[in-house]
C-alpha cells in the first residue's frame, strides 16, 4: 500500500519579504541623520550665540558703568570737588580752591567756564556746540575723525575694542538766563501823578512814573535795562515837595515768578532856574527768585527838570539772570564692540534757597506783645557790618527785625558795640497771623540810633516805618520754616532729610561744624557749642558759641531761636544769620534770643561770597535718573 508524502512550502524569509523597502528603511535613515545633523548644529550654534551674548552683555555693563562715572564726575565738579584745567583762578600754595575755580550751575551752561578753551564753539551742522564740562572732567581721548578729545577714558586701555570711556552734555531746562519782568510804582500812595502846589497860587510841581511793560532780557551776562522813567513838570515858579513815599514793585515772570518792592523817598525842589529833586531808594539790589536786579544810578539819583513840559528821568538797573534750578546731565558710556549706554539725570539746585536780607535776621514773635531778647553787647571791641567782606554785594542792613521788637532792637544796639549804618531794617510782615497787636508804641519820630530813619509810607506796617527787606519765605509762616527744616511730613525731610543722607545730622554737637572750602553742612536737632567752622549750620535747639569761635557761612537758629556766646577771645562769623523761635510739630513763631554780650573782641560780618558757599553745600539733589 503505496502512501502519498506530504510536503511543505518553505515562507519567503524575512528579508526576502521586506525586500522591496530597503529603499524607504534607507531614507528614513537619512532623514534620521539630517534631523540629528541638525540638532547637533543648533546645539552647535546656540552655544556659539550664547558665548556671543555673554561677551556683548559685558561690553554693554562696561559702557553703563561709564555712563554712570560720567554722572558722578559731573556731580563732583558742581560739588567744587575739581578744578578747572586750565584755571580761572590760581590755587593758592595751600592747596585750597578758591570759589572762582569751583563750578557753579551758571558756570556748567557757560561755554567760557564749561567748556576747555580749544573746543570748537559750532558743531558740525551749524548748531551751537554743547556745553560737555570738558573744562572739569578732562577729556583724554579723541574718536577718529574728530578735532578735539571727546571722551573721557574710564578702564584703560580704552579703544573702540577694550576699556571704557563716557562723554558729557549739560543743559538748562527752565533757559534761566532769558529774564522777563515788568514794574508798578505808587508816590504817595497812589498810581496817579503827585502834585504840590507851591507858595504863590498857580505855583506846582507834578511828578509822574511810567512802569516798564512786560520786558524780556536775556540776562547772562548780566545786562542793562530801566524800571521805568520820571517825569517831571513845574507851572511858574514850581514848588518844594516834602518827604514823599515812592514804592516800585518789580514783577518777575520767567524764568522763576516773584516779586520785590523798593520803598524810596522823593524830595526837593522844582523851579525853573535849578531844581534839586531827587529820589532816595531804600536799597540799590532787589533779589526776585535768585535774579538780581542792581540800580546803576546815584543813590539819591537826581530828577533833573530844565522844561515846563517835564524831562524824563529813567531808572537804570543792570539785570543778572539766576543761577539755573535744575540741570540735565546727559552722560554716553562706551564699551568695548561699539556697545553704548546713555543715562540722564535731572540735578536740582539749592543755591539761593536761604539768602538773609541782613547779617542778623531775627524774625520775631507772632505775638506782638512778645519781644525778642537782644544784645550785642557794650563794649566797642565788637562790630557789627552789614559792608559786603567779599566785595560782591552793596552793603546791606546790618540787623533786620520784626517791627514790634524796635524797642529791643534799640535797647542792644545803643550799649556800646560798634554797629554799623544803616543799623536796623524792617521785615515785611504786613499779616502776621497772630491777633495781639503790637503793644510797643512806634515812636514819632524814629529815633536817630536806628538808622536809616524811615519816612511817612502810607503803604508799610505802621506809619513812619518802611518795608525796608523782603522776608525770605520760610521766615513767613512757622508752617513753612517747619517745612524748610523737616519737609512736608515733618519726620524725614527738607534740611534733616539731606543732613541725614550725608551722615551730617547730630542730636547734639560740640567742637567745629563744617568746613567752608568744602562745602560744610551741619543739621544739630538740639544744642550745640561751636567753636567755629564753616558752609552751612542748623540748630534747632540752643546755640553757644565758644570765645574764639571762627565760622563762614549762614547759620540758622531756628526752633529754640536761643544765642548765646561765652568766654572771651576773638570771635568771628562771616556771612549771615537767621533766628527764629517756634514749636517744632504746631503754632506759630514765639520769642526769640540773641545775647552775645560775652566778653572779648567779636566781628560779625556780611560776606555773599560765605552766603553762595554755604547754600552750595546744601548739595546737590538727583530729582529723576533714567536710561535712555
Amino acid at each position: 500500500m503505496l502512501y502519498a508524502m506530504k510536503t511543505r512550502n518553505k515562507l519567503p524569509v524575512a528579508y526576502q519579504r521586506r525586500r522591496d523597502e530597503r529603499g524607504a528603511a534607507l531614507m528614513m535613515m537619512l532623514l534620521i541623520a539630517m534631523l540629528l545633523l541638525a540638532a547637533g548644529g543648533a546645539l552647535i550654534l546656540s552655544t556659539a550665540m550664547s558665548n556671543s551674548l555673554a561677551y556683548d552683555s559685558s561690553g554693554e555693563e562696561q559702557a553703563y558703568y561709564a555712563a554712570e562715572a560720567g554722572i558722578e564726575d559731573s556731580l563732583s565738579a558742581l560739588r567744587g570737588q575739581y578744578a578747572p584745567n586750565p584755571l580761572i583762578q590760581t590755587i593758592p600754595v595751600s592747596g585750597i580752591i578758591p570759589d572762582a575755580d569751583k563750578l557753579t550751575f551758571r558756570g556748567a551752561v557757560t561755554r567760557a567756564t564749561s567748556n576747555d578753551p580749544a573746543d570748537p564753539t559750532t558743531s558740525a551742522d551749524g548748531s551751537a556746540f554743547p556745553y560737555r564740562l570738558s573744562r572739569w572732567l578732562g577729556y583724554d581721548y579723541q574718536s577718529a575723525g574728530a578735532s578735539y578729545s571727546d571722551r573721557k577714558i574710564v578702564a584703560a586701555p580704552y579703544s573702540l575694542l577694550s576699556g571704557s570711556a563716557y562723554s558729557v552734555t549739560v543743559a538748562d531746562p527752565d533757559n534761566s538766563q532769558n529774564v522777563t519782568f515788568s514794574t508798578t510804582g505808587t508816590i504817595n500812595g497812589s498810581t496817579n501823578p503827585f502834585t504840590q502846589n507851591g507858595t504863590n497860587p498857580g505855583d506846582t510841581a507834578t511828578i509822574s512814573f511810567t512802569p516798564t511793560g512786560s520786558t524780556a532780557l536775556v540776562a547772562y551776562p548780566a545786562v542793562n535795562s530801566a524800571l521805568g522813567s520820571f517825569n517831571v513838570r513845574y507851572t511858574n515858579l514850581g514848588a518844594l515837595i516834602p518827604s514823599t513815599p515812592f514804592v516800585l514793585q518789580i514783577n518777575q515772570t520767567t524764568p522763576y515768578p516773584g516779586q520785590f518792592t523798593i520803598n524810596g523817598t522823593i524830595q526837593g525842589l522844582v523851579a525853573p532856574l535849578g531844581s534839586t529833586l531827587a529820589v532816595t531808594f531804600g536799597t540799590m539790589t532787589a533779589v526776585v527768585q535768585g535774579t538780581a536786579y542792581t540800580l546803576t544810578g546815584s543813590n539819591p539819583t537826581l530828577l533833573l527838570t530844565t522844561t515846563a513840559t517835564g524831562t524824563i528821568t529813567s531808572i537804570p538797573v543792570r539785570v543778572t539772570a539766576p543761577d539755573p534750578r535744575q540741570l540735565i546731565i546727559r552722560s554716553t558710556g562706551y564699551g568695548p564692540k561699539g556697545a553704548r549706554k546713555q543715562l540722564e539725570a535731572v540735578v536740582d539746585n539749592f543755591a539761593f534757597l536761604i539768602n538773609p536780607p541782613a547779617t542778623i535776621c531775627i524774625r520775631g514773635s507772632d505775638n506782638q506783645t512778645a519781644s525778642m531778647t537782644f544784645d550785642l553787647g557794650s563794649s566797642n571791641a565788637k562790630n557789627y557790618s552789614g559792608i559786603d567782606a567779599s566785595g560782591v554785594q552793596p552793603q546791606q542792613p546790618t540787623v533786620a527785625i520784626s517791627l514790634h521788637d524796635w524797642g529791643a532792637a534799640n535797647g542792644g544796639i545803643v550799649k556800646g558795640s560798634t554797629v554799623d549804618d544803616p543799623k536796623l531794617s524792617i521785615l515785611d510782615l504786613t499779616n502776621p497771623p497772630s491777633m495781639n497787636m503790637n503793644t510797643n508804641t512806634i515812636p514819632s519820630p524814629w529815633p536817630g540810633s536806628l538808622t536809616p530813619v524811615p519816612d511817612n509810607d502810607p503803604a508799610t506796617p505802621a506809619p513812619d516805618v518802611p518795608k525796608a527787606v523782603t522776608t525770605p519765605d520760610f521766615l513767613r509762616t512757622a508752617d513753612a520754616a517747619r517745612e524748610m527744616l523737616y519737609g512736608p511730613t515733618g519726620s524725614n525731610g527738607g534740611l534733616m532729610g539731606v543732613a541725614q543722607a550725608r551722615n551730617a545730622y547730630y542730636t547734639s554737637f560740640s567742637g567745629t561744624a563744617g568746613d567752608y572750602n568744602n562745602g560744610g553742612f551741619t543739621f544739630v536737632d538740639g544744642d550745640c557749642n561751636l567753636d567755629g567752622g564753616g558752609g552751612l549750620l542748623v540748630v534747632t535747639g540752643t546755640l553757644t558759641l565758644n570765645g574764639n569761635s571762627q565760622f563762614r557761612g549762614v547759620i540758622l537758629v531756628m526752633g529754640g531761636g536761643n544765642v548765646v556766646r561765652q568766654g572771651g577771645g576773638n570771635a568771628r562769623i562771616r556771612g549771615s544769620w537767621v533766628i527764629a523761635s517756634f514749636d517744632r510739630n504746631s503754632g506759630n513763631f514765639t520769642a526769640p534770643s540773641f545775647d552775645v554780650s560775652g566778653g572779648g573782641n567779636a566781628d560779625f560780618e556780611y560776606d555773599w561770597q560765605a552766603i553762595v558757599g554755604a547754600n552750595r553745600g546744601i548739595g546737590l539733589s538727583i530729582s529723576g535718573l533714567a536710561e535712555r
